[in-house]
């Protein structure tokens, strides 16, 4: 048998984790555009709306329009319904392009009608189409300020509870608690961090499982098995010369009112210079472990020459949220539908 340079058959080649990283509505394609003109390579980048004008100025490897004859090219006005006539209206197609992957990651903005109303209907479907073959999914939505009216909050209240019915995870993040640690920075420069904590997350999640010059690995089923069917989590980023205070900044960055207490499991993943001891490095998971009380913990681990201070990105799963168990009730008892 022919063997590699490496010393194994040719037949043990890389098993690539295929990851998708589906953009709609509005926030969810602004999203999808920064990540592809960042140059992300390592997932497919989706992006989703009916609003012609908007999926103009995206960049993209896929872009759908959905619901031309329903919506004719414009926006659903913040209608569920209609947003999800127009998803369905090219529902072959969307699944069609989205194609099979081991990891599906939606993002999209809540209140709307395309986030609280297509994408839930779209998960849905995919469920339905692949049964037991479907991705992992994860989903990261943004929740607008309470100030911005019933109308919206209705609409969040069903698009989440959908939402999380279906997906393995979501991820939650609050503009109500932007607004309280950031609300005295300038507006854009308070936008630009949440912009940035999921744009970097997303760049977190997707670069960790790729099996390349890891120090520490952390792999599709290290990420599987923390994320399913975990009900809502949270996810920060943070750097510093120590490890330790990197986590606790990650931590601390959370756009959701959960106790970090009260995860059911911590995915980990840090970046390090060459200078970082292994004992510096053991504080990461150390620290949750001892501070949190956290008895789960996925950890991964890469060194990268050019950094001069670690970064750290944080994922916590099964946390228990006081606006989430308003908006929709005990998560637990959802995830048994």
């Amino acid at each position: 048998m022919a063997s590699s340079r490496a010393g194994l058959p040719t037949r043990f080649e890389e098993i690539p984790t295929k990851i998708t990283v589906l953009g709609v509505g509005g926030a969810g394609i602004k999203a999808i555009d920064s990540l592809a003109r960042s140059g992300m390579e390592l997932a497919k980048l989706v992006a989703l709306d009916s609003d012609l004008n908007a999926l103009r100025q995206v960049k993209a490897h896929e872009i759908i329009q959905v619901g031309e004859n329903t919506l004719r090219g414009r926006g659903s006005g913040g209608d569920i319904s209609l947003a999800q006539k127009a998803v369905d209206e090219d529902l072959d197609k969307v699944i069609r392009t989205l194609d099979v992957c081991d990891l599906l990651i939606a993002v999209a903005g809540l209140g709307g009608g395309m986030g609280s109303g297509g994408l839930p209907y779209l998960l849905r479907a995919i469920r339905d189409q692949y049964g037991d073959k479907a991705p992992a999914m994860i989903s990261i939505v943004t929740i607008p300020f309470r100030y911005e009216g019933q109308t919206k909050m209705k609409n969040v209240q069903s698009g989440l509870r959908e939402i999380v019915v279906v997906n393995d995870s979501v991820v939650v993040n609050m503009n109500d608690v932007l607004l309280e640690k950031f609300g005295e920075m300038p507006a854009q420069v308070a936008y630009s961090r949440m912009d940035n904590i999921l744009k970097m997350a997303i760049n977190y999640i997707v670069e960790m499982l790729d099996p390349r010059d890891t120090l520490q690995r952390l792999d599709f089923p290290d990420l599987k098995g923390m994320i399913e069917r975990s009900g809502i989590g949270f996810i920060g980023i943070g750097s510093h010369r120590s490890v330790r205070k990197a986590v606790e900044s990650a931590i601390d960055t959370r756009l959701l009112d959960a106790n970090p207490t009260s995860a059911s499991g911590y995915l980990l993943y840090i970046k390090i210079p060459p200078t970082a001891s292994l004992s510096e490095v053991i504080d990461g998971p150390r620290l949750i472990t001892e501070k949190y009380d956290v008895e789960r913990i996925s950890f991964g681990a890469r060194l990268n020459p050019m950094l001069r201070t670690p970064e750290s990105f944080v994922y916590a799963t099964g946390v228990d949220s006081p606006f989430v168990k308003d908006m929709i009730g005990d998560v637990k008892e959802l995830l048994r539908e």
